[in-house]
């Protein structure tokens, strides 16, 4: 009998099925960091190409020991980038400020000193573009029987310690009328740990020699960090989430709890109002607003804040020491309805448009002092 076949055909080889095998999700987690890290780097090296940082003083151009925390070298003319792209020039006089010193005024009828930090000394833009100047030359051209003089003792970077010293160092003995005090209450309000000293000592400048921490930081966070400290997005949900951010604090509501944090700024107030009007000169405080409470009023508000806070606590503190007190932050406020541009976006101080602001309130506040104080000298 014939052997019959088996029922069970041969195994056919095995084809490859053309599917590969799929990668593990520590691949791509590791290809998704290494594509990150890579953006980093290359975000890196344009920051480091391109990017100067916000409100970077060049330390070559510095005094390397001055009574201030910052005093640019006198009589050089340097040119300063901003965080916002572009650049601003700036002219030293001999005292190593911008414009005319406090001795080339020491002639005129009328002789006005502008004392204040980098929203005074015109941060961004240029001299002549600067609120303060254009009123007194609105004054002057509106005064052309008497000359009128102002000189500028500002720089970034200074406090309410600085503004004494500048009185006490670069405007005594000389006589002066009016005392014009820029005061940003976003950096103006000192720790209550900081020292209270009313003698000017000469020290180093604070940038004079950066760690070896510092030029190694990597670019990107100072980048992010100027990113995120200025953004509202980031501010309002640490608010949502019951942090309120340090530069949020001097809106809050609690008035005794605001003069208690104001008091070595107060300090430091008080020292300069008891000398300059212990000489007759006569004080105005000009309260320049941050951009925050020009764009975010009403989410700060809306947090159980006070947007107003700053220019409450400083104008009942002016009022007491019979100090003239300008604000400007509703006339800033109005003006933003109709031009964003008040403020560059991520330097965050006042342009050139913003001072056109600056300049409207003070030929509307400012030059009627200036009158009034030129009608007193002309009555002696």
């Amino acid at each position: 009998m014939a052997a019959q076949p088996s029922a069970q055909a041969p195994h056919a080889p095995t084809r490859p099925t053309g599917r590969r095998r799929k990668p593990s999700w520590r691949a791509k987690l590791l290809l998704v960091a290494f594509a990150f890290g890579l953006c980093l780097v290359a975000l890196e090296v344009i920051l480091r190409a391109t990017w100067s940082g916000q409100w970077t003083l060049p330390k070559e151009f510095m005094l390397p020991e001055s009574v201030f925390t910052y005093q640019f070298k006198p009589n050089i003319d340097l040119t300063i980038p901003i965080a916002d792209s572009g650049t601003f020039p700036v002219r030293t006089n001999a005292r190593g400020f911008r414009g005319p010193t406090v001795a080339d005024i020491a002639s005129k009828d009328l002789r006005i000193v502008g004392i204040g930090d980098s929203f005074a000394f015109g941060w961004g833009i240029r001299q002549e573009d600067l609120g303060l100047v254009r009123a007194v030359d609105a004054f002057a051209k509106a005064h052309p029987d008497r000359s009128v003089g102002l000189a500028h003792v500002a720089m970034g970077g200074w406090g309410p310690d600085d503004y004494l010293y500048a009185y006490m160092s670069e405007v005594l003995p000389a006589d002066i009328d009016v005392l014009v005090l820029g005061v940003f209450p976003g950096n103006d309000i000192l720790p209550l740990n900081h020292s209270r000293s009313t003698t000017p000592t000469p020290h180093p400048p604070a940038n004079s020699a950066p760690s070896l921490l510092s030029r190694l930081r990597p670019k990107v966070y100072d980048f992010a960090k100027s990113q995120i400290s200025g953004s509202m997005l980031f501010n309002r949900l640490a608010i949502r989430m019951g942090t309120v951010p340090d530069s949020f604090k001097r809106f809050a509501t609690d008035i005794d709890a605001q003069n208690a944090e104001w008091a070595t700024t107060f300090f430091y107030l008080d020292q300069l109002f008891t000398r300059a009007k212990g000489r007759g000169v006569e004080v105005v405080v000009l309260c320049y607003p941050s951009s925050i409470q020009i764009s975010a009023a009403a989410t700060i508000d809306a947090a159980g804040l006070d947007h107003t806070m700053p220019e409450r606590v400083l104008a009942a503190f002016c009022a007491s020491r019979q100090v003239r007190f300008i604000e400007m932050a509703g006339d800033l406020t109005a003006a933003a309805a109709s031009n964003p541009d008040l403020y560059f976006k991520i330097d965050r101080h006042l342009t050139a448009k913003g001072h056109d602001v600056v300049a409207r309130v003070l030929e509307r506040e400012l030059n009627p002092i200036l009158d009034d104080v030129l009608k007193r000298k002309a009555a002696k």
